[in-house]
């Protein structure tokens, strides 16, 4: 089951044209996964992400992140590259890193983190299952220009027009918010817990997570914020 289903809605609005697109803009979706690698939640495996629910730690991990959003970005290429008609344009909003940068050294993947602490505290409280903390990974990749240049062209399906970050204005009261950066984080993420845990523990766990960057401020200094919204601009061969 997807876990956007704007996603999911777009992809099948799309089945129905074939060769008959001009224009098409999918807007923050590539970076969601279509599942969650197995062996994150495998506890034979070496990529078993026990105790975080991202790719911030074992290089295994970042390994299987990286393969599944390899797999997605070809099948996702392939499906557009079918409704496109040749010299048509797709343009890509998404959220990725710069070259060269590791998503645990950003504020985006030390927030993560943080929230992978507050449902800890509700399962050490007992409010929610561990083993089910454990198997959790949160089912977004960041990747970094090198990367998606490298996608397409394996693809072959399109040529690269523009990849190029945007520079967002946001002011800096905003970005030190922790409670609009919670609220921000609930509006993205809550069906997926939801689904995973349960209604009942919502408001509580971001409440906590509100509560988090005002004990670890630092993670909104100057060297851990990149920019992260990216431009792609592919044309169809």
């Amino acid at each position: 089951m997807p876990f956007l289903p704007l996603r999911s809605t777009f992809l099948r609005v799309c089945l129905v044209l074939t060769m008959a697109a001009y224009f098409l803009r999918p807007s923050y979706a590539l970076h969601w996964f279509s599942k969650i690698p197995k062996e994150v939640t495998d506890k034979d495996s070496l990529a078993w992400n026990k105790g975080r629910i991202t790719y911030t730690g074992k290089r295994e991990v970042g390994d299987a992140y990286s393969a599944q959003f390899t797999k997605d970005v070809e099948a996702f290429l392939s499906s557009r590259a079918q409704e496109l008609v040749p010299g048509g344009l797709m343009v890509i909003l998404i959220l990725g890193l710069p070259d060269g940068v590791f998503h645990a050294h950003t504020t985006l993947g030390m927030g993560n983190n943080l929230f992978g602490t507050c449902l800890e505290e509700l399962a050490n409280m007992g409010r929610i299952d561990a083993e089910k903390v454990d198997s959790f990974n949160l089912p977004f990749y960041y990747p970094c220009p090198k990367e998606l240049k490298a996608l397409v062209e394996t693809n072959g399906c399109f040529n690269i027009e523009k990849i190029e970050i945007l520079d967002l204005a946001v002011r800096e009261e905003d970005l030190r918010n922790p409670r609009m950066c919670a609220k921000h984080f609930r509006a993205v993420i809550q069906g997926v817990v939801e689904e995973n845990f349960g209604s009942e523990i919502v408001d509580d766990l971001f409440e906590r997570l509100a509560q988090k960057p005002e004990e670890n401020a630092y993670i909104f200094d100057h060297e851990y914020r990149k920019k992260t919204h990216y431009f792609v601009s592919l044309k169809r061969k």
